[in-house]
């Protein structure tokens, strides 16, 4: 089996850490957080190279796991903002805000999302 040049580096940077991710140890407080991180993080990496749909991915395996976290929901709508998917991106920021309303980098993201919408 031939994998493509172009497959290769979706196999390195999205299997081998998502097979990190699920080895992660530490006290359960500890390793919940942790592992959020790595997940946000990663997606991150992700958003910054322009591998939106990968980061979406991650950050939806992470909401199954953490749904009540702002952050998560906010860089959610970053990716359906980036995909051009306008009414989930607002969705996704509207619930970031209303789990975390004294946030002032999601209220400025979802500012910043409407006043696109205007022009």
């Amino acid at each position: 089996m031939k994998i493509f040049p172009e497959v290769f580096p979706r196999l390195v940077y999205v299997i081998i850490p998502a097979i990190i991710l699920a080895s992660c140890a530490g006290a359960p407080g500890i390793k919940e957080e942790n592992s959020f991180r790595d997940y946000a993080g990663y997606a991150l990496y992700c958003l910054q190279q322009n591998m939106t749909e990968d980061a979406l991915v991650l950050l939806r395996e992470a909401e199954r796991k953490y749904p009540k976290k702002a952050e998560l929901c906010n860089n959610i709508a970053v990716c359906f903002e980036k995909k051009g998917e306008m009414a989930l991106a607002e969705d996704y920021y509207k619930k970031a805000q209303s789990l975390e309303p004294s946030n002032r980098y999601i209220r400025k993201n979802y500012e910043r999302f409407k006043a696109l919408d205007k022009k």
